[in-house]
């Protein structure tokens, strides 16, 4: 990958983790939801308890590092956690996945990767435990076909009791209703509560009963919804039938579509995390370049002050010098035998005497209170408002 620099910047080892955790989380259930729809036993290798936000506090560190290799690495963690968390017969041998699987490593070729590798990995842990499946019995080729709610007229009106049979005919629900009243041992008469011509009545209804399973009565067609009325259940199962389809066909129809919904969402979700990437390094730059401005104004502004300053010193000194190399050098030159010797100890006393004077009489009361005027701006804040609000006051000066 010859651009992941340019493309996650210093931020990636936390942003594109998080990215990538909710990318291929909605990947994973996706797929299990269209695996669901397809077969019907694929339910029983679904760990009903798992955590839906296992990648959410990983532990672990995903990606060692942005390579190609450390990338693909982290991508296998990943998939690997979740879809071990989800599946009871997840065995799959670790695969070796090639630089080839991920093309230029694009957003676009990690998005359809991701999708391959978790698509392959389900498959594969589904028919190695189901490998003697049958094809589900379907009867979508009957023309009438319906799924009721029958109610018994006295248990519901008169004991207040919300006991209803759910099933399917081929028939008509009220002959099905008038069939179940004149049985033998029947109290009241079964009613005809809702009715749904469907195009898979048999399959539609194996799927209200598994979802609907904690009321159902043992070994029966009866349902207990303590405390719900006709209405409600009716209304439930309309919205069952709406989200999940009335036959096989439709059932695979809406979970490509909402495979596909969340395929988008998870790919608008990695997008936007990308450009808050990209703006966040363009932020950090722009205010990185101010504060360089104003470092560079600010040295400039002392300099300008410290200037005249400094130049008064140095003529002071000079004095200094000037003065203590009258009294000394003569002295020197007389003192010493050879008036060469005596002139360079005179020089040099000059030097030292001049130096221990400079600095004993030295003030740098002007030059601390021109360092304390621009102290405040040493340290600057990571916002680029105030930053431009600062700059604006440097250089107003």
């Amino acid at each position: 990958m010859t651009n992941n620099k340019n493309v996650f910047g210093k931020y990636s080892n936390s942003s594109f983790t998080n990215s990538m955790c909710k990318l291929i989380t909605q990947k994973t259930f996706s797929l299990l939801q269209y695996y669901t729809a397809q077969y019907k036993d694929f339910h029983k290798i679904l760990n009903p308890y798992a955590n839906p936000n296992i990648l959410n506090n990983l532990s672990i560190k995903v990606f060692d590092d942005m390579s190609e290799e450390g990338l693909i690495n982290g991508f296998d963690r990943l998939i690997d956690t979740i879809l071990r968390e989800h599946l009871f017969y997840y065995k799959i041998k670790a695969i070796n996945l090639s630089k080839s699987t991920f093309g230029d490593f694009s957003e676009e070729a990690i998005g359809k990767a991701i999708t391959q590798i978790i698509d392959t990995r389900i498959s594969e842990s589904f028919f190695s435990e189901n490998n003697n499946i049958k094809n589900q019995t379907t009867y979508s080729s009957i023309a009438n076909q319906y799924v009721y709610i029958l109610y018994n007229e006295i248990l519901y009106k008169e004991y207040n009791t919300h006991i209803y049979k759910i099933g399917w005919t081929t028939r008509t629900p009220q002959i099905r209703a008038d069939e179940i009243s004149q049985g033998t041992g029947v109290v009241g008469k079964w009613l005809v509560g809702h009715q749904w011509k469907v195009e898979d009545g048999y399959w539609l209804e194996q799927r209200i009963f598994q979802h609907f399973a904690q009321y159902r009565l043992p070994y029966s067609e009866q349902f207990n919804f303590k405390g719900q009325t006709l209405e409600q259940v009716a209304e439930q199962i309309s919205r069952f039938i709406h989200n999940h389809g009335e036959s096989p066909k439709q059932a695979a129809e809406i979970a490509n579509i909402q495979k596909q919904h969340e395929l988008n969402l998870a790919e608008s979700i990695y997008k936007k995390q990308l450009r808050k990437i990209e703006e966040e390094k363009f932020y950090d730059t722009e205010c990185n370049r101010v504060k360089e401005e104003i470092s560079n104004k600010i040295q400039l502004l002392i300099e300008g002050e410290m200037k005249p300053i400094l130049e008064k010193k140095e003529q002071i000194n000079r004095w200094y010098y000037i003065v203590i190399g009258i009294i000394v050098i003569p002295w020197s030159i007389e003192d010493s035998e050879f008036w060469i010797s005596g002139l360079i100890g005179g020089f040099f006393l000059t030097f030292i005497s001049g130096f221990i004077l400079s600095k004993i009489f030295e003030n740098k009361t002007h030059e601390i209170t021109i360092k304390e005027k621009y102290s405040k701006y040493q340290i600057l804040p990571n916002d680029l408002e105030k930053l431009k609000k600062i700059k604006k006051e440097i250089f107003q000066k």
